[in-house]
C-alpha cells in the first residue's frame, strides 16, 4: 500500500505529514528510516495529524529517531498551514498535541508559503541549573547565554547536557544563545534528533522568556529569535511571575509531496 505524504518546513525545521489513520502502519525503525536524509525523504520528524473533529485536530508528533515525542512548535505551525492548504479549515483552528491545546491561525498563504501564529502554553519562571536556565514550554529546554554561537560546538555541548545527570533519564534539548542589539541569536541541539536542527519552535519561546526574565521584562513583549534556518517570533506577557498569552509565529513552507509503502522501510 502506498501512503500519501506531504513535506513541510518551518525556517528549516522540516516534517513528513501523513493524515493519523495511516499511523498504525508504522514502527519505530519505519519512522527513523523516513526521515533518514541519505535513505529516506529526510526529516527532523514526522506529524500524523486528524481532520478536524468537532472543531479540533489531534497531532502526534515522532522524532527522526522513531519515538513519540512532546510538544513541537514549529511542527504545530506546518500543521496549521498543512490542514489550512488541504481544506480541512479556515484561517483559524484548533489542535490537539501531547502537551494539550492549541490555537493557531494562518495569518497569511500565498503559494507554497505561509505565515503561521501558534498559541503556545503558559509557564512560571525559568529555574536555574548550573551554567543556565531550564524551563518547559512543551518541551524541556536548557538555555546557555554565550558570547558568540558560532564559536559553538552544539553536536558536542548540546550532546554532554542532554544525557548528562541533571536531566536523566529523560534528558532535554538544549539552547545556546547569544544577545544581540535587537534580537537573539539561538542554536539548538534537539534530542530525538541528537543533533543540532535549523530551528526549534519551544526552544524559540524558551529563550525568548528566559531573556525576559533575565532582562525583568514585564508587561507585553515581543522578541524576534535568531535561528540558522530563519527568523521566529515570541510574543507573550510576563508579570515577574508567569509568561501568559504566549504566541510563537513564523514561516510553514510547504516543499513537495510523495507516496511511499511503509512496508517497504
Amino acid at each position: 500500500m502506498n501512503l500519501a505524504f506531504e513535506k513541510y518546513q518551518g525556517a528549516g525545521n522540516d516534517f513528513i505529514f501523513f493524515e493519523a489513520r495511516w499511523k498504525d502502519y508504522f514502527d519505530t525503525s519505519g519512522l527513523a528510516a523516513l526521515c533518514d536524509r541519505h535513505f529516506g525523504v529526510g526529516a527532523d520528524g514526522v506529524i500524523f495529524l486528524s481532520p478536524p473533529e468537532k472543531g479540533v485536530m489531534q497531532m502526534h508528533y515522532f522524532n527522526s529517531d522513531g519515538r513519540e515525542s512532546t510538544m513541537c512548535g514549529n511542527g504545530g505551525r506546518c500543521a496549521a498551514a498543512y490542514a489550512y492548504r488541504k481544506g480541512w479549515v479556515n484561517s483559524s483552528m484548533s489542535i490537539l498535541t501531547a502537551d494539550g491545546l492549541h490555537q493557531a491561525i494562518v495569518i497569511r498563504a500565498e503559494g507554497n508559503e505561509a505565515w503561521v501564529e501558534l498559541e503556545m502554553r503558559d509557564a512560571p519562571v525559568p529555574g536555574h541549573t548550573g551554567d543556565g536556565f531550564f524551563i518547559d514550554t512543551g518541551s524541556p529546554h536548557h538555555v546557555i547565554f554565550v558570547s558568540d554561537v558560532a564559536n559553538i560546538d552544539v553536536r558536542k555541548e548540546g550532546a554532554a547536557i542532554r544525557y548528562g545527570s541533571t536531566y536523566a533519564p529523560v534528558g532535554t534539548n538544549v539552547d545556546f544563545v547569544a544577545v544581540k542589539n535587537h534580537f537573539l541569536e539561538v542554536r539548538t541541539y534537539e534530542r530525538g534528533v541528537e543533533d543540532e536542527t535549523l530551528a526549534c519552535g519551544t526552544g524559540a519561546t524558551a529563550v525568548a522568556m528566559v531573556n525576559a526574565y533575565r532582562q525583568k521584562l514585564q508587561g507585553p513583549c515581543l522578541q524576534e529569535i535568531h535561528m540558522p534556518g530563519g527568523i521566529l517570533h515570541v510574543r507573550f506577557d510576563f508579570d515577574g511571575h508567569n509568561f501568559r498569552n504566549v504566541w510563537l509565529s513564523g514561516p510553514a513552507v510547504y516543499v513537495f509531496e510523495g507516496k511511499i509503502n511503509p512496508m517497504t522501510l
